[in-house]
């Protein structure tokens, strides 16, 4: 018999600017995850694009100069 894992909670992301152009994300551990995948869009709800999978909890990303970009962050197991 194989059960699947519970769902794993929702990271809470801090965004802090860097500089022109760059920000660094960071989330706390999440109890489980083994990664977390960053996602990226134009509007607060969506739709949602893969930015990339990391084992850490923080990423440097790149942000085009006069956009507005939205991040979320999924931990996975």
């Amino acid at each position: 018999l194989s059960l699947p894992f519970p769902p794993l909670a929702a990271p809470v992301l801090s965004i802090r600017w860097t500089g022109p152009g760059e920000a660094l994300l960071s989330w706390a551990p999440v109890t489980g995850a083994t990664a977390y995948t960053i996602f990226a869009g134009e509007s607060p709800s969506g739709p949602w694009l893969p930015l990339e999978s990391v084992s850490g909890t923080t990423h440097g990303v790149a942000v085009p100069d006069e956009s507005l970009r939205f991040f979320v962050v999924s931990a996975t197991q």
